[in-house]
């Protein structure tokens, strides 16, 4: 089941069994006594993503700590090829860990539990909505590439517009992609005080769609896969990952926070965290609001009903 019982090595919170007498406490780090680039060798220790997925996240004040942070949790774990992700909110299952499921896996907003016949007729939906799509590709302007004959090059379309749910989960591999995403708040276009960032060790990748039988997993590079005309996707630097093979059900492995070796929270209370240096992507980068594409996507489909 991913990583969850494979150890790595990740920042955490302290723990009396795990850090000796002396080190530093993550209250003097908050209140900025120490800079935690000095103590990130003493903090970092071994962990299983289950580990991580308990923890409240590594508190960061700064983008360019974050950059530090990361640095070091990639030359720890070198086997593994990182990608992030940026969230408002940590969403947890019952035993309060992280939860990162993609849109067709989860519950609609206000409900606790996901009952199959939803999740039979969400599918039902995205087979119907791959479909047109297919069939409408002229009219959308899709010039043929020869990736179209994977179903990922639609479902890659229809997942990042968010014309109907899917079993891929968005990405990226820009550090500040997934941090701006973190702490915008994307109906106000506006950055909040405190995000997560999330930050997952997965196989290196072998092509524009990667299949992993191993692992059992699939991972798309959004650059290759889209055409030029969709915005949105390459200016976030997007990748998708979802289990392969595919299967109308809802399984353990469809939560991706097995694959966690990472966990940040980030600190924006001051309004300051990128800093003049790091400037943040702002809102109407990450999601254009002059995108044709997205246009005639949206108009596709509602004309569908």
């Amino acid at each position: 089941m991913g990583l969850q019982g494979l150890k790595f090595i990740s920042h955490v919170h302290f723990e009396q069994t795990v850090y000796p007498t002396g080190s530093f406490t993550i209250g003097q780090i908050r209140a900025g006594d120490m800079d935690p680039r000095k103590v990130t060798k003493q903090v970092f220790t071994q962990a299983t993503t289950a580990k991580v997925r308990r923890d409240k996240g590594w508190l960061v004040a700064s983008f360019s700590d974050l950059v530090h942070c990361v640095a070091q949790l990639g030359s720890h774990n070198s086997r593994f090829n990182l990608f992030f992700r940026g969230q408002n909110e940590d969403y947890l299952d019952k035993k309060n860990q992280t939860k990162l499921y993609p849109s067709i896996f989860r519950p609609d907003k206000g409900q606790k539990r996901l009952h199959n016949n939803v999740v039979r007729a969400r599918f039902k939906k995205l087979q119907d909505s791959m479909k047109s799509l297919r069939a409408n590709s002229h009219d959308l302007g899709l010039l043929f590439s020869p990736l179209s004959i994977h179903n990922e090059y639609w479902l890659s379309l229809l997942q990042h517009y968010g014309i109907c749910f899917t079993p891929l989960l968005d990405l990226t591999q820009s550090l500040r992609v997934a941090a701006s995403f973190a702490l915008l708040n994307l109906e106000t276009r506006r950055f909040q005080e405190s995000g997560y960032l999330y930050v997952l060790g997965m196989p290196h990748l072998h092509g524009c769609i990667s299949f992993f039988a191993d692992d059992g997993m699939t991972i798309v590079k959004l650059q290759s896969v889209c055409p030029p005309q969709a915005l949105r996707p390459h200016f976030q630097e997007g990748y998708l990952v979802g289990r392969w093979p595919r299967t109308g059900a809802k399984q353990a492995t469809d939560n991706f926070a097995y694959w966690l070796v990472g966990k940040y929270q980030l600190d924006n209370t001051s309004a300051d965290f990128f800093g003049g240096d790091f400037p943040p992507i702002p809102a109407d980068a990450l999601i254009p609001r002059d995108d044709e594409f997205r246009d005639k996507l949206i108009t596709l489909f509602n004309d569908m009903g």
